[in-house]
């Protein structure tokens, strides 16, 4: 794995193109979110995607540093959206927008 890749992920995602996701995804892609639940596959990640950017149509994932050791990416940075989301979506207490870490790990890129 590449940083190069996993940054490339990242503008899919802050593209919220959920083709150019899937080509980065291997058919066995691992997604753990913060709470530990995990997904596993494309087809699955396709369906997450799809209905995450219709919660939050204009999240982003901004990068401040990046690390590569062998086949490990590490990258540091935060996840941003405006707060506006599906109306039928109601989160109780919401953190501020600028203060969202990203803490998820995922493998299986192509």
């Amino acid at each position: 794995m590449s940083t190069k890749i996993v940054l490339e992920f990242i503008d899919a995602i802050n593209e919220a193109d959920i083709d150019k996701i899937c080509n980065l995804m291997s058919d066995d892609h691992l997604f753990i979110d913060s709470q530990g639940y995990r997904v596993t596959g494309k087809n699955n990640m396709e369906l997450g995607w799809i209905e995450y950017f219709k919660l939050f149509p204009d999240y982003k994932i901004e990068i401040e540093d990046t690390f590569e050791k062998s086949e490990l990416v590490c990258l540091l940075g935060y996840a941003v959206y405006s707060g506006q989301t599906d109306p039928s979506f109601r989160l109780i207490d919401p953190p501020p927008p600028e203060a969202n870490p990203v803490r998820a790990m995922v493998s299986g890129y192509q």
